[in-house]
């Protein structure tokens, strides 16, 4: 479990987020819900270390995130954000292979990108925005983490794309939990098992 204790979060001289809690059980999917610029996304950039809290704690399994060696955290959350840019032209490929250097290849790997429709040999640059996104969404899925922490996964997404990403997450979460900020629920809607308001 997540545990996330009165944590207060300050972002360029801006309170964004003030003696906050939540608990985010084991293999389950959380909604993060709350109005633009209440804080989701610098939750989730708490949560994976990228931002460090002023004060409350944020711990995995009673172990505190940033006391964690990189290995550890790669193990414990898998990071999906709204953009991704990459220095040079890569082929998708090369950027899913990217996974087993920095962590455990996801068992379900070869499904992960069935499902999001992946074509190995093109180039990112190539692609289209949607399928950008469902790029970067398999590699964050490729990793073996107990959580993944995914920004508006859906958001750049048609209605068959979108209704393949939920199913998706919905049969990877027996055995990862998520924690999700999305706009558009009516594909995700019914998918998740609980529901934390960042207000």
């Amino acid at each position: 479990m997540i545990k996330v204790e009165a944590i207060e979060l300050w972002r360029d001289k801006n309170l964004v987020l003030s003696n906050f809690s939540a608990n985010f059980p084991n293999n389950q999917v959380t909604l993060i819900k709350g109005a633009n610029g209440s804080g989701k996304t610098s939750l989730l950039k708490a949560i994976s270390g990228e931002l460090k809290i002023n004060s409350g704690s944020i711990t995995y399994e009673g172990t505190n995130i940033y006391q964690m060696s990189a290995k550890t955290q790669t193990g414990f959350r898998s990071v999906m954000m709204q953009q991704a840019s990459f220095l040079f032209n890569y082929h998708v490929g090369e950027l899913l292979d990217l996974v087993k250097v920095y962590g455990e290849l996801n068992p379900q790997s070869k499904k992960i990108e069935t499902a999001l429709e992946i074509d190995r040999t093109s180039s990112f640059s190539t692609l289209s925005i949607g399928q950008q996104q469902r790029v970067i969404l398999a590699i964050a899925l490729s990793m073996n983490s107990s959580f993944y922490l995914l920004d508006e996964p859906i958001s750049a997404q048609d209605e068959p794309h979108a209704r393949a990403i939920a199913e998706l997450i919905a049969d990877l979460s027996e055995c990862h939990g998520f924690l999700i900020v999305d706009h558009g629920v009516s594909a995700l809607g019914n998918r998740f098992s609980n529901i934390c308001s960042v207000e």
